[in-house]
């Protein structure tokens, strides 16, 4: 389990049955399906991973359908073959790493797909914008599909039903925290804002990453598309579609400073279609060569059974690298500090299991008010204290992996008492979320707008 899928999961034991962590940063909707099933303990995690799951591959089977009619039909290929190509590049090992660790990417992967098929068919589909953005925020920047099919009314319609359904969410966020764009703004500071003294190079080899086994096969697809667009005699109407949602997720990545490699995820939208396209020209063309075929055949049933070893050695990987936070957990417990405020830079995956371990922010000030710090070994990009100075404060406990430090006198019965920390970090979300809109010179029009309403 990663970091994000843990924060999930304590924000759901928040909104139903109170818990004392939530994190207002996080979109609502991968901790209110986890808290429906909460009563049933860490099953919950499970079904909603099947929940998941389930969806994806609907989701999947919905799209190459829609575009096998509109498009694939005319390779003269099957209906079946088009699901397969789909779902088998939709699993690639990308996917399978990155798609359910951390929680909300699968999720909002599938009701993206399960938009664009309701686009491309020319139905209502703003609703299943809405809940991905519900549960990505990242897919707000996907609202100009909506002006697609060109239709006035339904381009209104697509956005009265987007912001209904995000309604509830932002009237929560009003009513919670006096603002309706608490949650976003918070989300935006500490993605963006916060994240400027540490801007990250673009990474192709993230992006190669995404793509992995399929690079072939896209750079074919890609290959097919512009011979089509200089040729000027087809309906190029779809892969413009997926090209421009390959621009959008780029530009996205490039502007958004700490370019972590899941960040890429959504750029897997158009890698399924390109691969897709480049495995049917090249099917196409070996139709009549059987041999050729099953060559073709062969070298991608070895090259998913290579992605599968993969993912099982990463899932061992990422299993045994989580034992850590658990045996803190058992430590605080064994040590009577379960009422104490304990920070920590790896304050998630141990509160995952403890629930009362909080953000470690200033190293000296949290422990002269009494609290009681937890360092691992691994570092984390926020560390905010030096290595070398740890050795000047007072060692409660110290194990192999991490240690528990605390104010010389401190112990289990003085320490400074756990709390509620269930509150946004900014004060003033219309004025961090202006930023956003200050490069298409709208921040100052927005924020009058924000100060407004709010």
């Amino acid at each position: 389990m990663g970091w994000d899928f843990s924060a999930y999961v304590l924000n759901a034991r928040h909104l139903f049955f109170g818990a004392d962590y939530y994190e207002v940063v996080r979109p609502p909707l991968v901790s209110l399906i986890i808290g429906i099933f909460l009563f049933l303990g860490k099953i919950s995690e499970y079904i909603y991973i099947l929940i998941v799951s389930v969806l994806f591959f609907y989701s999947i089977i919905k799209l190459s359908d829609v575009l096998y009619e509109k498009y694939f039909c005319k390779f003269k290929i099957k209906k079946e073959f088009v699901r397969f190509l789909f779902y088998f590049i939709g699993l690639n090992g990308f996917v399978l790493v990155f798609g359910l660790r951390e929680g909300s990417e699968l999720l909002s992967i599938s009701f993206f797909i399960l938009f664009l098929s309701s686009l491309i068919k020319d139905k209502i589909s703003g609703h299943y914008l809405a809940l991905a953005f519900l549960t990505r925020y990242s897919f707000f920047v996907f609202l100009p599909l909506l002006l697609f099919n060109w239709n006035l009314r339904k381009i209104i319609k697509n956005l009265i039903i987007f912001f209904l359904v995000s309604f509830p969410w932002f009237l929560y966020n009003y009513l919670k925290w006096g603002n309706w764009f608490t949650s976003l703004a918070d989300s935006f500071y500490m993605n963006v804002v916060s994240r400027q003294d540490a801007v990250w190079e673009f990474s192709f080899l993230n992006l190669f990453s995404t793509i992995n086994i399929f690079i072939p096969f896209f750079i074919l697809g890609l290959f097919f598309f512009f011979y089509k667009l200089f040729r000027k005699k087809e309906n190029l109407k779809y892969d413009l579609l997926f090209f421009v949602i390959g621009i959008f997720v780029l530009s996205d990545i490039i502007v958004t400073p700490t370019k972590l490699q899941r960040y890429y995820f959504n750029f897997i939208i158009p890698v399924i279609y390109f691969s897709s396209l480049g495995i049917v020209v090249l099917f196409n063309k070996l139709k009549k060569k059987e041999n050729s075929k099953k060559i073709l055949l062969g070298i991608l049933i070895f090259s998913f059974l290579i992605v599968v070893f993969v993912v099982g050695f990463n899932y061992f990987q990422n299993k045994e690298n989580s034992k850590v936070f658990f045996e803190a957990s058992k430590d605080i417990q064994e040590l009577n500090l379960s009422h104490c405020s304990i920070v920590s830079p790896h304050f998630v995956p141990v509160n995952y299991y403890s629930g009362n371990v909080h953000y470690l922010g200033d190293f000296e000030w949290s422990i002269n008010r009494g609290e009681i710090v937890l360092i691992f070994n691994s570092k984390t990009r926020d560390d905010s204290y030096l290595e070398e100075d740890l050795g000047n404060y007072n060692l409660l406990l110290k194990r192999e992996k991490y240690s528990f430090f605390v104010k010389e006198g401190i112990n289990s019965s003085n320490c400074f008492l756990n709390y509620k920390d269930i509150f946004p970090g900014i004060s003033d979300p219309c004025k961090d979320l202006s930023f956003k809109f200050e490069k298409i010179g709208l921040g100052n029009y927005f924020l009058k707008f924000c100060k407004f309403i709010n």
